[in-house]
């Protein structure tokens, strides 16, 4: 890529985004390897992708198999091409009543059920605005920023 500077930095840009977006693709596809999903058979065959797709992202398989149950969910209103993108991120929330469900399948099952679709939905731009909010208030039950947290103290009564 760097090769490409001298000449254009259109292209350097274009093919910057092409990557980006293959990674992406790719720590999605991994992704749905670490929970057997992936692959119609379970086994060797989804943890070899997974692990050969690890190598690729710099994202060990094993290790962020065990630290992926930490993040959170939500369900977005996501433009259609960041969706796919993302490998349905949005609807990610699905993957973990069921880790079965592969990315591709999110969006199908999400709307297949009129239950679903009653949670609270954000924006691509509400995200933006909400992404400090990092902890679960217990009694205010509403996340709170870790700046709201370190002004009080303590969590909102």
């Amino acid at each position: 890529m760097f090769a490409l500077l001298p000449v254009s930095y259109d292209y350097v840009l274009a093919i910057s985004l092409l990557a980006t977006v293959a990674h992406v693709r790719l720590f999605m596809i991994g992704h749905d390897c670490a929970h057997q999903s992936y692959l119609p058979r379970k086994g060797w065959q989804n943890k070899a992708l997974g692990n050969f797709i690890g190598v690729l992202t710099n994202t060990p398989l094993n290790y962020w198999g065990s630290q992926h149950l930490m993040h959170h969910q939500t369900v977005g209103n996501l433009p259609r091409w960041l969706h796919w993108a993302t490998g349905n991120i949005g609807y990610h929330y699905l993957h973990h009543l069921n880790p079965k469900i592969p990315n591709y399948k999110l969006a199908a099952c999400h709307y297949s059920d009129p239950m679903l679709q009653e949670g609270k939905s954000i924006t691509f731009w509400e995200s933006f605005r909400l992404a400090n909010l990092a902890l679960w208030d217990e009694s205010a039950r509403r996340l709170i920023s870790f700046a709201e947290f370190d002004r009080t103290g303590e969590p909102t009564r």
